[in-house]
């Protein structure tokens, strides 16, 4: 899986970047939201490279590790919002850059 911005998503699929957003808000399309910018996420085989660089997140568990606290409170500050995280299925993702 790949994270691409919606200008990117909407040269490949033919359509203009207000397209993408509905897209993204009738859940059509995959997408999250990281300061402020939208990125579409897309299959491997669609682009060769994503627009996020690889290891921008990492899991509950490494962050827990990191910050010395427990799983159930880094869970609970991505539900709060009180840190940049994301839930992609039943995982939730947390920013590197804390």
């Amino acid at each position: 899986m790949k994270y691409i911005t919606t200008q990117r998503a909407a040269s490949i699929f033919g359509v203009n970047d207000s397209r993408i957003r509905q897209k993204c808000i009738n859940k059509e399309l995959n997408g999250i939201v990281l300061n402020r910018e939208l990125f579409i996420i897309v299959d491997d085989d669609l682009v060769s490279e994503s627009d996020i660089e690889p290891g921008t997140f990492t899991t509950i568990e490494e962050t827990a590790v990191k910050m010395n606290r427990e799983n159930s409170t880094i869970r609970r500050w991505c539900i709060a919002s009180k840190i940049p995280a994301k839930k992609i299925g039943r995982n939730w993702f947390v920013l590197k850059k804390l």
